[in-house]
């Protein structure tokens, strides 16, 4: 790895952030940081927001595909349902 992009680590106090980021094959979203806990509104905030246009940004044929883990705000009914919802613009593999 290039010693330019490395960073030495700091010392935090028990401090924690939470964040979310997309990475594709050709390019990569924004590390967005989770301001409180992820529930399910708050996830179909971030697909809306950051992973539906990035997709369609780098996929506007429809043929990306989104992988996501069992975490249970990705899993809700809300989340999937969103999903199905834009089944069209990318695949999801669950």
């Amino acid at each position: 790895m290039d010693p330019a992009f490395q960073v030495g680590a700091i010392q935090g106090h028990g401090g924690s952030i939470m964040v979310c980021g997309v990475f594709l094959w050709h390019c990569s979203g924004s590390l967005v940081r989770v301001p409180t806990s992820l529930n399910a509104i708050r996830q179909v905030d971030l697909l809306g927001d950051h992973l539906h246009p990035l997709m369609l940004f780098c996929y506007p044929h429809g043929n990306g595909v989104f992988q996501q883990d069992n975490c249970t705000s990705h899993k809700s009914r809300f989340a999937t349902s969103y999903l199905d919802e834009h089944s069209s613009d990318f695949s999801v593999i669950n």
